[in-house]
Order: C-alpha cells, then sequence, then structure tokens
C-alpha cells in the first residue's frame, strides 16, 4: 500500500506593516500632489489674510518641530526659516513674498502639523518622511523669498 500524499503548508503572507513602510517612500514623494495637501492648501488660501490665524499656524508648527526626527530632521532648518517667513508676513514686517507662494509656504505648515496626511505621524519613521517632503517642497517653491529667514536674523 502507498501512502497519501502530504498536502502543502499554505504560503505565509507578508506582513501589512512591512508592505507599507516599504512603500513610504514613493507615497511620501506623491504627498504634496495628495487631496490633504490640497485640503491644507485651501484652508491656507482662506486665512493668508488673517494674521492671527497665520501665527497660530506658525506656533503650532514651531512647537511640531521640535518634537521632529528621523527624515523631518534633515529639513529641520528650512521648515523653521518658514515658520519665521510666515510670523514675519503676520507681523506685516515682511510682504516681498506673492501671495500664491505663501499659500503654499502656509499650505506646508499646516499639512505638516495635521496627524492625518498621505503616512500618519504615528508611523515610525515613515510618519514624517512625507511632512519632510512636503516641507521641502514648500523651501523650494518659495526659495528667493525664504532665504533671508533661514539665517535666523529676520523674524
Amino acid at each position: 500500500m502507498t501512502e497519501p500524499a502530504k498536502k502543502a503548508a499554505p504560503a505565509k503572507k507578508a506582513a501589512p506593516a512591512k508592505k507599507a513602510t516599504a512603500a513610504a517612500p514613493d507615497r511620501a514623494a506623491g504627498a504634496a500632489g495628495s487631496r490633504f495637501f490640497k485640503r491644507a492648501t485651501d484652508r491656507a488660501r482662506r486665512i493668508s489674510g488673517d494674521p492671527e490665524k497665520l501665527r497660530e499656524i506658525a506656533d503650532k508648527a514651531g512647537r511640531s518641530s521640535a518634537l521632529r526626527s528621523g527624515p523631518f530632521a534633515s529639513v529641520l532648518d528650512d521648515f523653521r526659516a518658514l515658520i519665521r517667513l510666515v510670523v514675519a508676513y503676520a507681523r506685516g514686517l515682511y510682504r516681498q513674498i506673492p501671495i500664491d507662494k505663501l499659500i503654499v509656504v502656509v499650505g506646508g505648515l499646516i499639512y505638516v502639523v495635521s496627524p492625518v496626511d498621505v503616512i500618519p505621524d504615528a508611523v515610525p519613521v515613515a510618519g514624517f518622511l512625507d511632512d519632510a517632503t512636503v516641507s521641502l517642497g514648500s523651501s523650494r517653491r518659495s526659495e528667493r523669498n525664504s532665504t533671508p529667514f533661514a539665517s535666523g536674523k529676520l523674524e
């Protein structure tokens, strides 16, 4: 008599968390084109003429920057320069930035302080990757205007 053939064990599936983390750089790269960033810039457009709201966003961004690490640390200086630019604009001390660029900068700050975005901040390391991408993009789009704030001399 022959023995019946044994069934092969089913293949194990990859853990979803690892899959999400592996896709994080791709998702982060698309953050500036996401619906989350669009919402942030829509809000920025609505508050761009309200100095008090601009200062609130800058304050939140400043507190948020103190908690950042990982990929975000590499753009922290640029992010802080954007905060200083928004504060100076809100105080009426600096108005040489076109409104469309101010909206991108404020939208970037709103995106970064929001816990709801392309990669949630609760995801270790990868959670700040999309924030870093948006911050860097905002900085580059307003580079000519944010450069004086990079040194921290202008506020």
